[in-house]
């Protein structure tokens, strides 16, 4: 609330004014109803709007989400997001960017909390969940694998696996 009353209120009132003065609707003096009835409720509709990450993330954390329903409505979200930005704001194109694009990075934020928050569990379960593609690429088997003690030269002479000093 306190971001939306500081930093965008401001900026949108000033440019709903020169938008309106541009196509010749209106004064430029708002009545005192009108003023509260549009702060109100554009107030509430941003913090409302910028709530839903934490409900996505209560709803990751309870199983109703994952990561990969979260990413695969990730095209739907963002048309969504500039949606809610035009009904939400003033017509002009200003404040609705302001609204939407804060909560696309948002969004994109609990994915990425939502993947470390899945991958930290998988960790603990003793899974292989949580990698990256790249993770399960096969890499050369190392000089020790399939080695045993007897073709090691420091076992097999009757020194100690310590080395001729120890």
């Amino acid at each position: 609330m306190f971001f939306c009353y500081r930093f965008v209120l401001p900026p949108s009132l000033r440019i709903s004014r020169e938008f309106a003065a541009w196509l010749h609707l209106g004064s430029d003096f708002w009545t005192v109803e009108s003023y509260v009835s549009f702060t109100t409720k554009f107030m509430l509709g941003m913090g409302i709007a910028f709530e839903v990450p934490l409900v996505l993330l209560a709803l990751v954390r309870f199983g109703v989400l994952d990561y990969a329903k979260l990413s695969k409505a990730r095209p739907y979200v963002i048309v969504l997001n500039f949606f809610l930005g035009a009904v939400l704001t003033t017509p002009e194109v200003f404040t609705q960017l302001i609204m939407a694009i804060p909560l696309t990075i948002m969004y994109e934020a609990v994915i990425w909390i939502t993947w470390f928050m899945e991958r930290r569990k998988e960790r603990r379960s003793g899974g292989e969940g949580g990698r990256l593609p790249f993770d399960k690429l096969k890499t050369a088997p190392s000089r020790a694998e399939g080695l045993t003690t007897e073709d090691c030269p420091s076992t097999s002479s009757g020194q100690s696996r310590a080395g001729p000093r120890g």
